[in-house]
């Protein structure tokens, strides 16, 4: 009940922050304005030119039916803050792609096809996922003993969800446009120009080492201080 409540104010809080939401692009083409509000209107101007990466954000009920939302990252100049904001809170994901071309074309970049894992991450992305809820599961087997141990069988659904991260990470280039997709809960994909990004590198880990795997790290500028995406296993 607590749940659903949450959920449903959850709902009004979105309705009352996007109610009349327009999308507009100046005529030079060097501005986006974003107008959204029901009862506080909020205007935010987006300069074209300081959009560093578009996130693409799936979340778990809108992906199943085949919606997303739109952010944009945006750098700051001078005394002006940069901004992480909604580009387009809600529509059709195959939409995604002709939106970008229309608002911001240089982001306009495919989002299928993109390349998967190898498949010997798979593994470690299960096991990371099932060691992350042993500890819990260890806990209540200890404190409720002995149906306490049924807590155990928690690992399985962890791993199951290790494998879900797993079959949503892909990457790719279109040209000099770099695209990361990963989950935690939310889908998301990155869509960051190479000229953007701030720093680019990669980590090995022993563990990795032996099965010829990374962790790549790319930072845009966004906001105050920066934007940081991570693909592990690649």
């Amino acid at each position: 009940a607590v749940a659903l409540f949450a959920w449903v104010l959850a709902i009004l809080g979105t309705i009352l922050a996007h109610a009349g939401f327009t999308l507009s692009r100046s005529a030079d083409g060097k501005y986006l304005y974003v107008k959204r509000g029901l009862l506080n209107r909020y205007e935010t101007t987006i300069p074209v030119a300081r959009i560093q990466a578009i996130r693409v954000v799936e979340g778990a009920l809108r992906q199943p039916l085949g919606y997303a939302a739109l952010r944009v990252e945006s750098a700051g100049f001078a005394d002006e803050r940069g901004v992480s904001t909604a580009l387009f809170p809600l529509l059709p994901r195959k939409e995604v792609e002709e939106l970008l071309q229309g608002a911001a074309p240089r982001f306009a970049a495919p989002l299928e096809h993109l390349k998967p894992l190898p498949v010997r991450a798979r593994r470690r992305y299960c096991v990371r996922a099932a060691l992350s809820a042993l500890p819990i599961s260890v806990l209540l087997a200890v404190l409720l003993f002995p149906w306490g141990l049924l807590a155990l069988l928690f690992t399985l659904p962890a791993a199951l969800y290790g494998s879900l991260l797993y079959r949503a990470a892909g990457h790719g280039l279109d040209g000099d446009r770099l695209v990361l997709r990963f989950r935690r809960l939310a889908r998301t994909t990155i869509v960051a120009p190479r000229g953007r990004l701030q720093s680019r590198g990669f980590s090995v880990s022993p563990l990795q080492r032996r099965q010829r795997l990374a962790t790549l790290r790319v930072e845009v500028a966004s906001g105050s201080g920066g934007a940081a995406f991570r693909l592990a296993d690649v």
